[in-house]
């Protein structure tokens, strides 16, 4: 749509629906009066709403005595992983702030030891992901500022 008072520059808009979280590349083409052709790629990326954690997971898993948790985030969030036995005992607790996009957490590899640091017994252990956004990340209150994920590792030396 043309400009108001001029017929050399104007204005478009587009409401994407249904375009899945990620990257994507639209192709954008105007004619002019003479129908001469431009066209320009455009990279978008569509950002979920709502805070979530993507893809968690431990590596290497079977730890040999070493591990680090990745994930993705939608948004940047203080994050906190809890890792506990399968009877339920909290172990471990790592606090920290992740930013949107691929995280490895902590930086250097855990050495697989308990709040004590007393390397864990051979099994099977669970871990939570919770990351929790600022408030003011989001325009409406109530879309989700908070996710967890709960995950399996095993220790295996």
């Amino acid at each position: 749509m043309f400009d108001a008072g001029t017929n050399h520059s104007g204005h478009v808009s587009f409401e994407f629906e249904n375009l899945l979280p990620g990257a994507h590349q639209i192709f954008f083409s105007a004619w002019d009066n003479s129908l001469n052709r431009a066209s320009v790629p455009v990279r978008i990326v569509v950002t979920p709403k709502n805070l979530q954690i993507i893809d968690p997971m431990t590596y290497p898993n079977p730890a040999p005595g070493h591990t680090a948790f990745t994930f993705s985030l939608t948004h940047d969030a203080k994050v906190t992983i809890k890792i506990y036995t399968v009877a339920g005992r909290l172990i471990r607790t790592f606090d920290g702030f992740a930013s949107r996009g691929f995280n490895r957490f902590p930086e250097e590899d855990w050495e697989c030891t308990d709040e004590d640091g007393d390397f864990l017994a051979n099994g099977l252990y669970l871990y939570k992901i919770i990351a929790q956004c600022n408030p003011s990340q989001f325009e409406i209150e109530s879309e989700k500022q908070r996710s967890e994920r709960i995950g399996r590792m095993i220790v295996m030396r």
